[in-house]
Protein backbone atom coordinates (compact mmCIF):
# COMPACT_ATOMS: atom_id res chain seq x y z
CA UNK A 1 0.00 0.00 0.00
CA UNK A 2 1.11 3.25 -0.82
CA UNK A 3 1.27 7.02 0.98
CA UNK A 4 -1.64 8.04 -0.82
CA UNK A 5 -4.21 4.92 0.32
CA UNK A 6 -3.17 5.12 3.93
CA UNK A 7 -3.72 9.55 3.38
CA UNK A 8 -7.23 8.45 1.99
CA UNK A 9 -8.19 6.26 5.25
CA UNK A 10 -7.22 8.82 7.55
CA UNK A 11 -8.75 11.67 5.70
CA UNK A 12 -11.76 8.76 5.92
CA UNK A 13 -11.54 8.44 9.54
CA UNK A 14 -11.04 12.08 10.48
CA UNK A 15 -13.93 12.85 8.55
CA UNK A 16 -16.48 10.25 9.83
CA UNK A 17 -15.07 11.02 13.74
CA UNK A 18 -16.51 14.50 13.04
CA UNK A 19 -20.41 12.73 12.50
CA UNK A 20 -20.10 9.77 14.66
CA UNK A 21 -19.05 8.45 17.85
CA UNK A 22 -20.77 5.45 17.95
CA UNK A 23 -18.99 3.57 14.91
CA UNK A 24 -15.83 2.30 14.81
CA UNK A 25 -14.10 0.51 11.73
CA UNK A 26 -12.96 -3.13 12.02
CA UNK A 27 -11.88 -2.88 7.97
CA UNK A 28 -12.72 -1.44 5.35
CA UNK A 29 -11.81 -2.68 1.82
CA UNK A 30 -12.58 -1.50 -1.75
CA UNK A 31 -16.21 -3.10 -1.46
CA UNK A 32 -17.45 -3.84 1.96
CA UNK A 33 -16.86 -1.52 5.09
CA UNK A 34 -16.80 -3.86 8.55
CA UNK A 35 -17.86 -2.02 11.53
CA UNK A 36 -17.44 -3.30 15.20
CA UNK A 37 -21.46 -2.67 15.49
CA UNK A 38 -23.85 -4.51 12.81
CA UNK A 39 -25.37 -1.64 10.74
CA UNK A 40 -29.18 -2.66 10.55
CA UNK A 41 -29.74 -4.11 13.86
CA UNK A 42 -27.30 -2.69 16.62
CA UNK A 43 -28.49 0.65 16.41
CA UNK A 44 -31.72 1.87 16.72
CA UNK A 45 -34.43 3.06 14.79
CA UNK A 46 -35.07 6.70 16.69
CA UNK A 47 -32.20 8.49 18.22
CA UNK A 48 -35.26 11.25 20.29
CA UNK A 49 -38.51 11.65 19.55
CA UNK A 50 -38.04 13.42 16.04
CA UNK A 51 -34.51 12.22 15.25
CA UNK A 52 -33.53 9.25 13.27
CA UNK A 53 -30.35 7.34 13.27
CA UNK A 54 -29.10 7.08 9.46
CA UNK A 55 -26.49 5.22 8.12
CA UNK A 56 -25.17 6.88 5.48
CA UNK A 57 -24.42 4.65 2.59
CA UNK A 58 -24.24 6.79 -0.62
CA UNK A 59 -22.57 10.31 -0.03
CA UNK A 60 -23.54 13.01 -1.93
CA UNK A 61 -21.90 13.90 -5.28
CA UNK A 62 -20.68 9.82 -5.78
CA UNK A 63 -22.03 7.38 -8.03
CA UNK A 64 -21.47 4.15 -6.46
CA UNK A 65 -24.22 1.97 -4.97
CA UNK A 66 -23.41 1.03 -1.95
CA UNK A 67 -26.50 -1.00 0.56
CA UNK A 68 -25.98 -2.23 4.23
CA UNK A 69 -26.21 -5.97 3.94
CA UNK A 70 -29.17 -7.83 5.16
CA UNK A 71 -27.25 -10.83 5.67
CA UNK A 72 -24.43 -9.54 7.94
CA UNK A 73 -25.30 -5.93 8.88
CA UNK A 74 -21.85 -5.04 7.04
CA UNK A 75 -22.08 -1.95 4.11
CA UNK A 76 -21.06 -3.19 0.92
CA UNK A 77 -20.91 -2.12 -2.57
CA UNK A 78 -23.53 -3.47 -4.62
CA UNK A 79 -22.98 -5.50 -7.78
CA UNK A 80 -24.95 -6.40 -10.87
CA UNK A 81 -23.81 -8.87 -13.23
CA UNK A 82 -20.79 -9.91 -11.52
CA UNK A 83 -19.52 -5.94 -11.99
CA UNK A 84 -19.66 -3.58 -8.92
CA UNK A 85 -22.72 -1.04 -9.79
CA UNK A 86 -22.88 2.63 -10.51
CA UNK A 87 -25.89 5.15 -11.51
CA UNK A 88 -24.95 5.45 -15.10
CA UNK A 89 -26.77 9.25 -14.30
CA UNK A 90 -25.67 12.46 -12.63
CA UNK A 91 -23.89 11.53 -9.18
CA UNK A 92 -26.62 11.49 -6.29
CA UNK A 93 -27.37 15.24 -5.20
CA UNK A 94 -27.91 13.98 -1.46
CA UNK A 95 -26.49 12.10 0.72
CA UNK A 96 -28.70 8.80 0.98
CA UNK A 97 -28.92 5.96 3.46
CA UNK A 98 -31.17 3.38 5.26
CA UNK A 99 -32.61 3.63 9.00
CA UNK A 100 -31.87 0.33 11.12
CA UNK A 101 -34.48 -1.94 12.74
CA UNK A 102 -37.01 -0.87 10.05
CA UNK A 103 -38.46 -2.78 7.18
CA UNK A 104 -40.62 -1.74 4.29
CA UNK A 105 -42.68 -4.87 4.01
CA UNK A 106 -43.93 -6.55 0.78
CA UNK A 107 -47.51 -7.42 1.82
CA UNK A 108 -47.76 -3.59 2.33
CA UNK A 109 -46.52 -2.96 -1.30
CA UNK A 110 -43.51 -3.03 -0.21
CA UNK A 111 -39.51 -4.09 -1.42
CA UNK A 112 -38.74 -5.96 2.02
CA UNK A 113 -36.03 -3.59 3.05
CA UNK A 114 -35.64 -0.90 5.19
CA UNK A 115 -36.50 2.31 4.92
CA UNK A 116 -34.80 4.45 2.44
CA UNK A 117 -33.62 7.80 4.05
CA UNK A 118 -32.50 11.54 2.37
CA UNK A 119 -30.38 13.87 4.36
CA UNK A 120 -30.11 17.48 2.81
CA UNK A 121 -26.96 19.51 3.69
CA UNK A 122 -23.15 18.55 3.05
CA UNK A 123 -21.19 15.49 1.96
CA UNK A 124 -21.02 12.97 4.77
CA UNK A 125 -18.89 9.95 4.85
CA UNK A 126 -19.91 6.67 3.49
CA UNK A 127 -20.45 4.28 6.71
CA UNK A 128 -21.56 7.36 9.01
CA UNK A 129 -24.27 6.69 11.49
CA UNK A 130 -25.52 10.17 12.65
CA UNK A 131 -29.05 11.58 14.32
CA UNK A 132 -31.21 13.44 12.04
CA UNK A 133 -33.74 15.08 12.60
CA UNK A 134 -36.85 13.88 10.02
CA UNK A 135 -38.82 16.93 8.50
CA UNK A 136 -41.04 15.40 5.21
CA UNK A 137 -41.37 11.87 3.11
CA UNK A 138 -41.28 11.59 -0.74
CA UNK A 139 -43.53 9.31 -1.60
CA UNK A 140 -42.95 7.57 -4.53
CA UNK A 141 -42.92 3.77 -6.25
CA UNK A 142 -40.31 1.96 -8.39
CA UNK A 143 -41.64 -1.10 -10.52
CA UNK A 144 -45.39 -0.24 -8.86
CA UNK A 145 -43.17 -0.63 -5.33
CA UNK A 146 -43.47 1.39 -2.68
CA UNK A 147 -40.31 2.96 -2.19
CA UNK A 148 -40.71 6.14 -0.13
CA UNK A 149 -37.97 7.92 1.09
CA UNK A 150 -37.67 10.16 4.32
CA UNK A 151 -36.08 13.15 4.24
CA UNK A 152 -33.76 14.38 6.97
CA UNK A 153 -31.61 17.13 8.29
CA UNK A 154 -28.58 17.20 10.59
CA UNK A 155 -27.55 19.70 13.28
CA UNK A 156 -24.92 21.94 11.98
CA UNK A 157 -26.16 22.45 8.58
CA UNK A 158 -28.19 25.15 7.11
CA UNK A 159 -30.89 23.19 6.82
CA UNK A 160 -31.73 22.22 10.23
CA UNK A 161 -33.68 25.29 11.16
CA UNK A 162 -36.64 23.88 9.20
CA UNK A 163 -38.95 21.92 10.82
CA UNK A 164 -40.75 20.44 8.08
CA UNK A 165 -40.82 19.77 4.43
CA UNK A 166 -43.24 22.82 3.21
CA UNK A 167 -41.33 25.43 5.31
CA UNK A 168 -38.00 24.05 3.62
CA UNK A 169 -40.27 24.32 -0.13
CA UNK A 170 -40.98 27.90 0.96
CA UNK A 171 -37.86 29.31 1.35
CA UNK A 172 -35.64 26.81 -1.05
CA UNK A 173 -37.82 25.28 -3.49
CA UNK A 174 -35.15 24.29 -5.76
CA UNK A 175 -33.96 21.84 -3.70
CA UNK A 176 -37.22 19.44 -3.94
CA UNK A 177 -37.07 20.18 -7.46
CA UNK A 178 -33.92 18.43 -7.90
CA UNK A 179 -34.58 15.90 -5.63
CA UNK A 180 -37.37 14.73 -7.61
CA UNK A 181 -36.08 15.30 -11.08
CA UNK A 182 -32.94 13.03 -9.75
CA UNK A 183 -35.01 10.01 -8.47
CA UNK A 184 -37.65 10.19 -11.90
CA UNK A 185 -34.50 10.07 -14.19
CA UNK A 186 -31.71 8.62 -13.05
CA UNK A 187 -32.91 4.66 -13.65
CA UNK A 188 -33.70 6.41 -17.61
CA UNK A 189 -36.22 3.82 -18.14
CA UNK A 190 -39.25 5.88 -16.53
CA UNK A 191 -39.51 2.71 -13.89
CA UNK A 192 -39.76 5.15 -11.07
CA UNK A 193 -42.75 7.06 -10.05
CA UNK A 194 -43.76 10.29 -7.93
CA UNK A 195 -46.71 10.91 -6.12
CA UNK A 196 -46.19 14.02 -3.51
CA UNK A 197 -44.25 15.55 -0.58
CA UNK A 198 -45.75 14.41 3.12
CA UNK A 199 -45.85 16.06 5.99
CA UNK A 200 -42.92 15.33 8.81
CA UNK A 201 -45.92 13.82 10.98
CA UNK A 202 -47.23 11.25 7.98
CA UNK A 203 -43.25 10.70 7.72
CA UNK A 204 -43.04 9.39 11.44
CA UNK A 205 -45.91 7.89 11.25
CA UNK A 206 -43.96 5.71 8.42
CA UNK A 207 -41.02 5.09 10.09
CA UNK A 208 -43.30 3.72 13.38
CA UNK A 209 -44.82 1.58 11.45
CA UNK A 210 -41.65 0.34 9.94
CA UNK A 211 -39.94 -0.17 12.82
CA UNK A 212 -42.81 -1.79 14.42
CA UNK A 213 -42.92 -4.39 11.79
CA UNK A 214 -38.87 -5.01 12.49
CA UNK A 215 -39.46 -5.59 16.05
CA UNK A 216 -42.33 -7.99 14.99
CA UNK A 217 -41.08 -9.99 12.33
CA UNK A 218 -37.03 -9.09 11.48
CA UNK A 219 -35.99 -8.85 7.91
CA UNK A 220 -35.57 -11.43 5.29
CA UNK A 221 -32.24 -12.08 4.50
CA UNK A 222 -31.40 -12.17 0.50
Amino acid sequence: MNFFFYLIILIFFFNLSSYSKEVKILDIDKYKINNEKNYLIDFKSFASKDNINVVIEIPMDTNEKWEVSKINGSLEHDFYMGKPRLIEFSPYPVNYGMIPRTVVPLRYGGDGDPLDVIVLGKKIPRGTVLSAKVIGEMQMSDMGETDNKIIAVYNGDKFYKYNDIFELNTNYPKVLKEIKFWFLNYKKENLVEFHRYRSKEDALKSIILASKYFEKYGIKAR
